[in-house]
């Protein structure tokens, strides 16, 4: 078994016949009954990296997952795998990858989308990276400080060097079972926790106050200290990412900011 095929199969339980690479050929997926290992979330063309940059980082820094891999598919663009270190049922998996839709990319219409496993049995053969999608383009994993470069060339001109690929694979780490659960708490939790309404915007974010403790502010009702100034900041951020009034590019900036800065 080479290398490469056996980092696929480390972190998806990809099974493949041995040889140079994998190849652009569509591969069986894997049963539903003996559960999922790879999740899939992409974007078409234009892969635009600006959009999926901050999901790849708001699934490591907020849910506490391991960083997806980054492929460039040619064909469908711009994909994260996420790897599990254990099959999860297929229910659980399609839940938490349309968690992750709805939460960070809600406003992408569907046909610009790949989910896996998706809502349907109508998404397209999984395929797997390495292998030519058309005359000189090449599908690939590639590293994030590289990823910019092709949301709008989403392929490499030449096939993937094998020793390469298996080298951006063995980076990467498979999310343990409770890891994994956790996250899926996380994400739950955060779609379904109470969103405030615009119109409620004054209620929900006290004024500073006059005088008083610096960085608190007192509740007119109470007099007990209230939101800091961060909490004020991210509340406010709260309300305008969810105002389907604004301007959506309004609302994708509250969302960035929200994410905070790219770490990694």
């Amino acid at each position: 078994m080479s290398r490469l095929h056996a980092e696929l199969q480390r972190l998806y339980g990809l099974a493949l016949p041995d040889g140079p690479a994998p190849g652009a050929t569509p591969t069986p997926d894997p049963d539903p009954a003996a559960g999922q290992r790879l999740l899939v979330l992409g974007l078409s063309r234009p892969a635009d990296w600006s959009r999926l940059q901050p999901l790849w980082q708001a699934v490591q820094d907020g849910l506490g997952l391991p960083a997806p891999a980054i492929v460039i598919d040619g064909q469908a663009g711009m994909q994260l795998w996420l790897a599990l270190a254990r099959p999860v049922p297929a229910d659980q998996a399609r839940a938490f990858v349309d968690g992750l839709r709805r939460r960070h990319l809600a406003d992408v219409p569907d046909s610009r989308l790949t989910l896996r496993p998706g809502p349907d049995a109508s998404a397209p053969p999984l395929t797997v990276p390495g292998g030519q999608v058309q005359p000189e383009q090449w599908s690939a994993f590639v590293a994030p400080d590289l990823a910019p470069m092709f949301s709008e060339t989403p392929w490499l001109d030449l096939a993937p060097p094998p020793e390469g690929q298996a080298e951006l694979l063995a980076r990467l780490q498979p999310a343990s079972a409770e890891v994994f659960e956790r996250a899926c708490a996380t994400l739950a939790a955060s779609l379904a926790g109470p969103v405030p309404m615009p119109g409620d915007a004054a209620q929900s974010v006290p004024a500073p106050a006059a005088s008083g403790h610096a960085g608190a502010v007192r509740s007119p009702s109470s007099g007990a200290p209230a939101l800091a100034a961060a909490d004020q900041a991210r509340q406010f951020l709260l309300v305008v990412m969810h105002d389907a009034q604004q301007p959506m590019a309004l609302r994708i900036d509250a969302a960035r900011a929200l994410l905070g800065p790219p770490g990694r």
